[in-house]
Protein backbone atom coordinates (compact mmCIF):
# COMPACT_ATOMS: atom_id res chain seq x y z
CA UNK A 1 0.00 0.00 0.00
CA UNK A 2 1.06 3.55 -0.57
CA UNK A 3 1.92 5.31 2.65
CA UNK A 4 1.02 8.94 2.86
CA UNK A 5 4.11 10.71 4.11
CA UNK A 6 3.72 13.96 6.00
CA UNK A 7 6.72 16.15 5.42
CA UNK A 8 7.61 19.12 7.56
CA UNK A 9 9.93 21.91 6.60
CA UNK A 10 12.73 23.24 8.70
CA UNK A 11 12.06 26.66 10.15
CA UNK A 12 14.64 26.78 12.88
CA UNK A 13 17.75 28.49 14.07
CA UNK A 14 19.91 25.44 14.68
CA UNK A 15 19.27 25.19 18.42
CA UNK A 16 19.08 21.77 20.04
CA UNK A 17 15.73 20.50 21.24
CA UNK A 18 12.21 21.22 20.02
CA UNK A 19 12.61 24.21 17.73
CA UNK A 20 10.37 23.47 14.76
CA UNK A 21 6.98 24.35 16.26
CA UNK A 22 4.39 25.30 13.67
CA UNK A 23 6.16 23.27 11.00
CA UNK A 24 4.12 23.47 7.76
CA UNK A 25 3.06 20.10 6.33
CA UNK A 26 3.12 19.13 2.65
CA UNK A 27 1.64 15.80 1.59
CA UNK A 28 3.56 13.69 -0.92
CA UNK A 29 2.70 10.18 -2.01
CA UNK A 30 5.35 7.70 -0.87
CA UNK A 31 5.93 6.80 -4.53
CA UNK A 32 6.30 10.41 -5.75
CA UNK A 33 9.41 10.30 -8.02
CA UNK A 34 10.59 13.80 -7.11
CA UNK A 35 10.37 13.03 -3.38
CA UNK A 36 12.08 9.66 -3.90
CA UNK A 37 14.95 11.35 -5.75
CA UNK A 38 15.36 13.93 -2.96
CA UNK A 39 15.43 11.20 -0.28
CA UNK A 40 17.98 9.23 -2.31
CA UNK A 41 20.26 12.27 -2.56
CA UNK A 42 19.94 12.92 1.17
CA UNK A 43 20.76 9.29 1.98
CA UNK A 44 23.75 9.33 -0.37
CA UNK A 45 25.27 12.22 1.60
CA UNK A 46 24.13 10.98 5.02
CA UNK A 47 27.42 9.20 5.90
CA UNK A 48 29.44 12.41 5.56
CA UNK A 49 26.81 14.34 7.54
CA UNK A 50 26.86 11.79 10.37
CA UNK A 51 30.65 11.79 10.41
CA UNK A 52 30.81 15.60 10.61
CA UNK A 53 28.09 15.94 13.26
CA UNK A 54 28.60 12.87 15.49
CA UNK A 55 32.24 11.84 15.29
CA UNK A 56 33.83 12.02 18.75
CA UNK A 57 30.61 13.26 20.40
CA UNK A 58 28.00 11.69 22.66
CA UNK A 59 25.24 13.45 20.73
CA UNK A 60 24.91 15.47 17.54
CA UNK A 61 26.54 18.83 17.23
CA UNK A 62 24.28 21.85 17.72
CA UNK A 63 22.76 22.84 14.37
CA UNK A 64 22.33 19.23 13.17
CA UNK A 65 18.91 17.62 12.61
CA UNK A 66 17.55 14.48 10.99
CA UNK A 67 14.20 13.98 9.29
CA UNK A 68 12.94 10.52 10.27
CA UNK A 69 10.05 8.41 9.00
CA UNK A 70 7.95 6.92 11.78
CA UNK A 71 5.42 4.31 10.63
CA UNK A 72 2.01 4.87 12.23
CA UNK A 73 0.18 1.97 10.51
CA UNK A 74 0.15 0.18 7.13
CA UNK A 75 -1.29 3.23 5.38
CA UNK A 76 0.33 6.15 7.17
CA UNK A 77 3.73 7.33 8.27
CA UNK A 78 4.89 10.63 9.70
CA UNK A 79 8.14 12.22 8.70
CA UNK A 80 9.42 14.44 11.48
CA UNK A 81 12.57 16.31 12.50
CA UNK A 82 14.68 15.08 15.43
CA UNK A 83 17.36 17.12 17.18
CA UNK A 84 19.55 16.41 18.98
CA UNK A 85 20.25 12.79 18.11
CA UNK A 86 22.83 10.16 19.05
CA UNK A 87 23.87 6.64 18.15
CA UNK A 88 22.02 4.14 20.35
CA UNK A 89 23.66 1.23 22.13
CA UNK A 90 22.84 -1.91 20.20
CA UNK A 91 22.47 -0.02 16.91
CA UNK A 92 20.31 2.66 15.41
CA UNK A 93 19.76 6.12 16.84
CA UNK A 94 17.91 7.99 19.56
CA UNK A 95 16.57 11.46 18.85
CA UNK A 96 14.37 14.14 20.36
CA UNK A 97 11.23 15.08 18.41
CA UNK A 98 11.94 18.64 17.32
CA UNK A 99 8.39 19.53 16.31
CA UNK A 100 4.87 18.55 17.30
CA UNK A 101 3.74 15.32 15.63
CA UNK A 102 0.56 15.40 13.55
CA UNK A 103 -0.35 11.68 13.59
CA UNK A 104 1.87 10.27 16.35
CA UNK A 105 -0.82 10.72 19.00
CA UNK A 106 1.24 8.98 21.69
CA UNK A 107 4.15 11.45 21.30
CA UNK A 108 4.77 15.18 21.55
CA UNK A 109 7.62 17.55 20.77
CA UNK A 110 10.51 16.86 23.12
CA UNK A 111 9.90 13.10 23.37
CA UNK A 112 12.78 10.75 22.58
CA UNK A 113 12.30 8.14 19.85
CA UNK A 114 14.47 5.28 18.59
CA UNK A 115 14.98 4.79 14.85
CA UNK A 116 17.18 2.98 12.36
CA UNK A 117 19.41 4.56 9.73
CA UNK A 118 17.05 3.38 6.97
CA UNK A 119 14.30 5.51 8.60
CA UNK A 120 16.27 8.71 7.91
CA UNK A 121 14.75 10.66 4.99
CA UNK A 122 16.77 13.89 5.13
CA UNK A 123 19.23 15.88 7.19
CA UNK A 124 19.77 19.54 8.03
CA UNK A 125 22.83 21.52 9.05
CA UNK A 126 22.78 25.20 10.07
CA UNK A 127 26.05 27.08 9.55
CA UNK A 128 26.55 30.84 9.27
CA UNK A 129 22.77 31.39 9.08
CA UNK A 130 22.51 29.07 6.06
CA UNK A 131 20.68 25.73 5.91
CA UNK A 132 22.49 22.84 4.24
CA UNK A 133 21.09 19.44 3.37
CA UNK A 134 17.30 19.79 3.41
CA UNK A 135 16.96 17.87 0.15
CA UNK A 136 13.24 17.22 0.72
CA UNK A 137 12.66 20.75 2.01
CA UNK A 138 14.06 22.08 -1.29
CA UNK A 139 11.37 20.27 -3.30
CA UNK A 140 8.65 21.50 -0.93
CA UNK A 141 9.33 25.21 -1.49
CA UNK A 142 6.87 25.65 -4.41
CA UNK A 143 4.07 24.19 -2.24
CA UNK A 144 4.52 26.64 0.65
CA UNK A 145 3.12 30.04 1.51
CA UNK A 146 4.80 33.07 -0.06
CA UNK A 147 6.22 33.99 3.36
CA UNK A 148 7.82 30.57 3.91
CA UNK A 149 9.08 30.48 0.32
CA UNK A 150 10.80 33.84 0.74
CA UNK A 151 12.41 32.80 4.04
CA UNK A 152 13.68 29.52 2.59
CA UNK A 153 15.00 31.10 -0.61
CA UNK A 154 16.98 33.46 1.60
CA UNK A 155 18.12 30.78 4.08
CA UNK A 156 18.74 27.61 2.04
CA UNK A 157 22.31 27.29 0.80
CA UNK A 158 22.91 27.19 -2.94
CA UNK A 159 24.54 23.77 -2.56
CA UNK A 160 23.20 21.15 -0.12
CA UNK A 161 26.73 20.31 1.09
CA UNK A 162 28.88 22.85 2.94
CA UNK A 163 32.19 23.53 1.24
CA UNK A 164 34.95 21.33 2.56
CA UNK A 165 32.67 18.41 3.38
Amino acid sequence: MIRKALLGIVIATGLSGPVFAGDPVVDFSADDPVKQAAVKEARNTLPVFLRKTLEGRDQSEQGASLKVEVVINNDLSEIIWVAPFARAKGGGFLGVLANAPVHMTNHQAGDTIRFAQHDIQDWSWMENDRLYGNYVTRIMVPHLSAENQAWLKETLSDSPLPSGW
